[in-house]
């Protein structure tokens, strides 16, 4: 809970975050920073990219091998156009680098997809 409420707290749209239920686990101090920053962005991405009046919730689910951390919101949403080069992203990824952003400086893709949504590589 430590965790993700620091990761919240670094957002400067904190107030639009709720934290709900977060199991009780321990994390190697080693990795925490990194999870704060990450977690961090994953909610700065959330409250940027959907409408100034809506919650974001942010909540974990326990799984076998720790938990999941999830950061929900009313997001803008991708164009068919959009979706078909997110698709092309995932199922034939680049290298990460800075010139990789071009002029869109979201880094979600890089790190996570929509919950449900399955990736057909042909």
């Amino acid at each position: 809970m430590e965790v993700v409420r620091s990761a919240v707290g670094e957002s400067l749209d904190y107030r639009r975050v709720r934290v709900t239920r977060i199991p009780d686990v321990t994390v190697v101090g080693a990795v925490v920073a990194d999870l704060v920053h990450l977690i961090a962005e994953l909610v700065d991405n959330a409250t940027t990219y959907s409408p100034p009046t809506a919650q974001v919730e942010t909540y974990g689910n326990p799984t076998v091998e720790g938990v999941i951390v999830e950061v929900e919101d009313q997001g803008i949403g991708m164009s068919e156009a959009e979706r078909a080069e997110a698709n092309e992203l995932l199922c034939n990824p680049t290298d990460f680098d800075v010139t990789t952003l071009t002029a869109d400086p979201r880094l979600g893709m890089f790190v996570v997809w929509p919950r449900g949504t399955t990736f057909r590589c042909d």
